[in-house]
């Protein structure tokens, strides 16, 4: 369960919720075989017919993938290390927010999909009585470990990993924290039916790579995907831009 602790923040244990952390022997076995949010930003990636057959014998077949380089494993422990601490700083500055530890979640209806937001949010209504959820979504975080430094805009190759986590948990916005140790920024994401529908033709080729899609085929997806997570970037809503290097009463 997560360590972290915040007025605004409650872990799998505050809700009650009987279910594996992340990185756990069970996450990775409910994860097994399966299309999972960080998975995703390798459709944008492959390069030939045998980059898809590898990606797909990776993902469900249990091939093993490369090993990390020391410099990878560097860049993912400082981007871990960072995640709640850029939590921390984003509910000291958005007060209207409730943060939640995300469990893993799976798609009602797709049994190969599956995705463990960094969490969940919600906004409620304070001169309710019941206090009205008004707006609730997904929230994903990145600490840029190689350019130490936060995005200008929501990284492109996150749009899918968002998405899904989105579809996978039945919620329809997501909020793209990016925080550098001088800077933090965040923006929000709709969902859009059709970008929507553009990834899940991605996923059904991919899906079918060894029943009868082509290299051509997902090719001609892959295109389309990419402009169709850009395009997702151009309509993302800045939430703020914090500088961290000043107090919150500055």
């Amino acid at each position: 369960m997560s360590q972290f602790t915040h007025p605004r923040f409650f872990s799998l244990d505050d809700q009650n919720l009987d279910e594996p952390s992340q990185r756990s022997e069970e996450w990775f076995r409910r994860r097994k075989n399966k299309l999972s949010g960080s998975k995703l930003s390798q459709f944008l990636f492959c390069r030939g017919n045998d980059d898809r057959v590898k990606f797909y014998e990776e993902v469900f077949e249990g091939r093993k993938r490369d090993p990390f380089t020391e410099e990878q494993l560097g860049w993912m422990k400082w981007g871990s290390e960072h995640e709640d601490g850029a939590l921390e700083e984003f509910l000291n500055r958005k007060t209207d927010i409730v943060a939640y530890e995300a469990p893993h979640v799976q798609h009602n209806t797709i049994d190969w999909l599956s995705a463990t937001p960094d969490g969940f949010y919600q906004i409620f209504n304070e001169d309710d009585e019941d206090f009205e959820v008004l707006e609730e979504g997904i929230l994903e975080i990145k600490c840029p470990a190689k350019s130490k430094k936060c995005n200008k805009k929501v990284t492109y190759y996150y749009v899918p990993q968002m998405y899904l986590e989105m579809a996978c948990s039945d919620r329809r916005k997501a909020i793209f924290i990016s925080w550098g140790p001088k800077r933090l920024r965040a923006w929000k994401l709709e969902w859009s039916d059709e970008f929507w529908k553009v990834m899940s033709r991605m996923m059904d080729t991919f899906h079918r790579t060894k029943s009868g899609a082509t290299y051509e085929e997902f090719e001609v997806c892959q295109i389309e995907f990419r402009r169709a997570c850009h395009k997702v970037v151009d309509n993302a809503t800045p939430l703020g831009d914090w500088d961290l290097t000043k107090d919150l009463e500055d």
